[in-house]
Parts: structure tokens; sequence; C-alpha cells
């Protein structure tokens, strides 16, 4: 995990923590203009980079931001960007604050830069926040916050869990790598483990513990990307869908679907 200029150097206990988005804004390809121009942060900011470059002046400090980086501005520092115009961006931009139970706002343990690699996780959180923010329906910003939640969740996870060597790394990839490929049909753990030449007890926790995730946790998100792909385009039925993804049990499709996305999958179909 690369990453710079920490900003704190305590360990800080967040299992109180709490976040509260003061704005979301998705951006494609233009930056907004609050980001653009030179002034001081009124909150804390979290810059997401999906797909894309980007270049932040951080208190007179550049910071070269590129797909999946992570920016976390502090609350007044002076910042502004501009997006590569060569290269399509695809951003996120959350202005939130925070505390601990105490009252207190503690710095967090995240570096000013890092990069947590690809996480189908955090893109399927931020994909839900910019859904809500771009619909603004009733009780958004209070499941906007349990969504903030699990991002910060995750980040933190990883930022102090950063120990995974090369082989490890390699080891993962290769195991997220087969379930991509074979999405539509069930998986066990034993298949997993032969494939690696490891006991399927070992290869279980070892992914859960690198990852912050189960197996079958990361089965059911690459499947349910899958769906929302197909259900968006509006030639095929949730039925059809669920079939095509592995699901035999349509119900327990529309269940974990809903786990997943806070909605049915009737909701995506156009």
């Amino acid at each position: 995990m690369r990453n710079t200029n920490s900003l704190s150097s305590t360990r800080v206990c967040y299992e109180d923590l709490d976040v509260s988005i003061i704005e979301f804004t998705e951006c494609k390809e233009n930056l907004p203009d609050s980001a653009l121009y030179p002034k001081k942060s009124m909150h804390c900011e979290l810059v997401f980079v999906k797909r894309g470059r980007m270049v932040y002046y951080l208190d007179n400090k550049t910071q070269i931001l590129n797909t999946g980086d992570f920016l976390f501005i502090p609350k007044g520092a002076n910042r502004h960007a501009y997006s590569d115009n060569k290269s399509y961006l695809h951003s996120y931009i959350m202005a939130l604050n925070y505390r601990l139970k105490d009252g207190t706002s503690t710095d967090l343990p995240l570096q000013t830069l890092f990069n947590v690699k690809q996480n189908i996780f955090l893109e399927e959180l931020y994909e839900k926040l910019a859904r809500l923010w771009r619909e603004k329906s009733k009780g958004y910003r209070l499941l906007s916050r349990a969504i903030a939640l699990q991002i910060f969740h995750e980040l933190i996870f990883r930022t102090e869990n950063p120990s995974i060597t090369e082989g490890e790394s390699k080891r993962i990839d290769i195991i997220k790598d087969y379930i991509n490929r074979n999405f539509n049909r069930d998986i066990s753990v034993e298949e997993v483990a032969d494939l690696l030449n490891l006991n399927p007890n070992y290869v279980g926790s070892y992914f859960k513990k690198k990852t912050g995730y189960t197996l079958r946790q990361y089965a059911n998100s690459v499947r349910i990307k899958e769906a929302k792909n197909l259900l968006s385009t509006g030639k095929y039925s949730v039925s059809g869908v669920a079939e095509h993804c592995g699901y035999q049990d349509i119900y327990y499709f529309s269940k974990v679907f809903k786990q997943f996305e806070g909605v049915p999958p009737s909701a995506f179909i156009k």
C-alpha cells in the first residue's frame, strides 16, 4: 500500500466512530468548481479516484492521485485540484464531519494519500452513495451515514493491516481471478484449496484475514455486480439474471441483492 504524510502517529480506537456526510459529489470528466478553486476546507474531505488521474495542491504540497487512490483532507486545509484532461476521470468527493464517542475529533489512523488496490466492496459502497445522493429520497442522509461507516471500516482495516507480501498478494489475486471467472456456479472452499494445494480450513481463514471478507461474501459481490449490469440493460428478467449469476433460488437471490444494494433487483430494471 502506497502512503505519504501521515496525519497522526497515534493509534486511535475507532469502534465508536460517528460520521456525517455534509456533501457528496460524483465527478465524471469534470471536477466541481468547489474543488477547482483555492480555498480552505470547511470540513474534512475524502477523495477517491475510481478511474483516471488528478492533482491536488494541499497546504502547498502536491498530491498526485491515480486510479484507486484516496486523499484524506483535514478540516482547515488549503486545497485546490485539477484533472488530467488527457484521461477520463471518474472520482468521488465526500465532505464530512466525524467524532468519537467522547465527542472529540482525534485524527483518524489514515494517511493523507493512500491506495488500497482494487476493492470491489469499496466501489460498490461508493456506487450506493452516488445513487442515494442523486435521488435524495427520504432518509438518504441516514443511509449515507451507515455506508460512510462501512467505507471507513474498510479503509482503516486496510491501513492497519498493510503487511501483505508480494507472494501473499499474488495468492489472493489467484483466488479472486478464479472466482471472477466462475461466479455463475457454486465454488467450494475445497475447490479453491485444491487450486492452491492448501488446506481448506487455512484457505478460508487466510482469505478472510487478508481481505476482510469471506470467500462467499466476495463471490456474492461479484455475482451482484454482474446482476446489476444485466438488469440495467432492461433486456433480462430477474429470474433469468438470477440463474445466469448462479442463484437457483430467486428468493435467495433477491435477499442477497437487497443486502448489497438496499433495494430489490426489480429496482434496477429500466
